[in-house]
């Protein structure tokens, strides 16, 4: 039961995904802060594509385990760019918190990038690391936000949009990564998967949002 919703789930994230890149893609001039982020929807979709692939069609395992595995690396690595950018275009943070979140980003992708090539590297280890280089500069944000003078309509802020989207799924699913490998071979770690994805559809949905929102009227 938990496979097959976990299959439904997948599948709805990779419509949503590719919707979220033609938005994206359309919209792209529309929000300085958001003009890269179709690149991120994109990476999910292929990573997704890979994984049916290889999964459902008469690949040798080795191979299949290989490539889904070598897909997931990439995914990381292309959204903790994605979501850096984001914070380094957001007109809320200060230059300061900016060039502290580059060098947090550097160090991660770099650590990242050498472990990988260097050692098995175990996922969820790299995913709690990740969460809390997304989380802290989430709730930044939205400290930034309410200290600034109060905008007229915060619902067509897109940034804000996105970054809800960031901090709710990378909430809920932090303390996932940290007990990930206690059920690895157990249907809980279905559960734990089908939770994963479901949360990056509200990250894609929150996106699509903030693409749709007015741009700003400068005077």
């Amino acid at each position: 039961m938990l496979s097959l919703l976990k299959n439904i789930s997948l599948g709805t994230l990779c419509i949503i995904a590719f919707i979220c890149f033609c938005i994206g893609v359309k919209y792209r001039r529309k929000h300085r802060e958001l003009n890269h982020l179709y690149i991120y929807p994109l990476f999910s979709f292929l990573q997704i594509i890979i994984y049916f692939l290889f999964t459902y069609f008469n690949f040798p395992k080795s191979t299949s385990n290989l490539s889904i595995r070598f897909s997931i690396h990439i995914f990381i690595i292309v959204e903790t760019i994605c979501i850096f950018f984001f914070f380094y275009k957001t007109d809320i943070l200060t230059n300061g918190i900016k060039n502290k979140l580059f060098f947090a980003y550097f160090f991660y992708l770099s650590f990242y990038i050498f472990r990988l090539v260097t050692s098995n590297l175990f996922l969820a280890h790299i995913f709690y690391i990740q969460s809390l280089i997304i989380i802290i500069p989430c709730f930044i944000y939205l400290y930034q936000l309410f200290l600034n003078p109060p905008i007229l309509n915060l619902l067509e802020e897109p940034s804000f949009w996105f970054n809800s989207g960031l901090l709710i799924y990378f909430t809920l699913t932090l303390p996932l990564y940290f007990i990930v490998n206690y059920f690895n071979k157990n249907p809980m770690y279905q559960l734990i998967d089908f939770i994963n994805i479901n949360g990056y559809i509200i990250i894609y949905i929150f996106l699509i949002k903030g693409y749709k929102c007015n741009p700003k009227i400068t005077t």
